[in-house]
């Protein structure tokens, strides 16, 4: 109890650096999300720029999960249900908006920017696009691995309901710039992630390996997170078996794809996904 109360008021703490901005909650799902990912910084010859990020991120989100209380856990997908009310407004005179819904948020978009890559063919400015895949790759991955804390780390299955209430957020329209139209509405956040799972085929981009290794990657980690939500919880196996998605997921399990992380697809989902 004593542990709990002083994780509490740790993520309740302001660093004296960021004093009057943001918590310390708030700097670690930042971290989370974006592992201080800067494509020009200089490590040893050894390490990328986005593989220590990737490993910051996974840090990140090791040490929200071993903090986050199942009281608070609880508390803060309730309060993205149903925020409290609550007369502190930001710089820009609007309602703060809940962490859990703009971890979904963070996870929605960076999913949406890496399916446009994978639709897209090959672009002649590779080392622009791929740092930008880099960072929408540890924004999807540590989004996604920040919310599963509330999974494991909430109170019993009612967590875990709640967070079947959450909505997707809404697909924006096209801009001008993009050639890819977007014409599927998710029904949930389940059904969200399975749609794109369902559209990972690494052939479909072959030649480009590091594009295939970070779609892997994020396949991964989000069939990890869905395997997290639905064991033990019949209701989040119904969202799944309800989704058209799950049929082509199903299929994708069950493979094995030789020479890449998606070798793991078997050993981290059938499990869960196949009982």
């Amino acid at each position: 109890e004593v542990s709990q109360v002083q994780h509490q008021l740790l993520f309740e703490t302001m660093p004296i650096y960021l004093y009057g901005q943001v918590s310390a909650l708030e700097r670690l799902l930042y971290l989370c999300c974006t592992g201080a990912y800067n494509p020009f910084s200089k490590y040893d010859s050894s390490s990328k720029s986005e593989e220590v990020a990737s490993r910051l991120s996974a840090y990140s989100v090791a040490t929200f999960k071993t903090c986050l209380s199942s009281e608070m856990a609880t508390q803060m997908v309730l309060h993205a249900l149903a925020p409290p009310m609550s007369e502190d407004l930001d710089e820009r005179g609007a309602l703060e908006i809940p962490p859990v819904v703009r971890l979904i948020t963070t996870m929605a978009d960076n999913l949406r920017y890496l399916q446009q890559q994978q639709d897209r063919p090959a672009s002649t400015d590779s080392n622009k696009d791929m740092a930008a895949v880099f960072k929408a790759t540890i924004g999807a991955s540590g989004a996604a691995g920040a919310l599963s804390a509330f999974l494991s780390n909430g109170e019993g299955d009612a967590t875990r309901e709640m967070l079947l209430r959450l909505p997707p957020p809404p697909v924006p329209p096209p801009s001008e710039e993009s050639d890819v139209v977007e014409n599927t509405t998710a029904s949930s956040l389940i059904d969200m992630i399975l749609q794109h799972i369902a559209t990972f085929d690494p052939n479909a981009i072959e030649g480009e390996s590091e594009l295939v290794d970070s779609t892997s990657y994020v396949t991964v980690m989000l069939l990890q997170f869905l395997s997290e939500w639905i064991i033990g919880m019949p209701r989040a196996v119904s969202e799944v078996l309800s989704s058209p998605s799950s049929v082509s997921v199903g299929v994708l399990v069950r493979s094995r794809v030789a020479k890449g992380k998606t070798e793991l697809l078997s050993a981290k989902a059938v499990p869960a996904l196949s009982g």
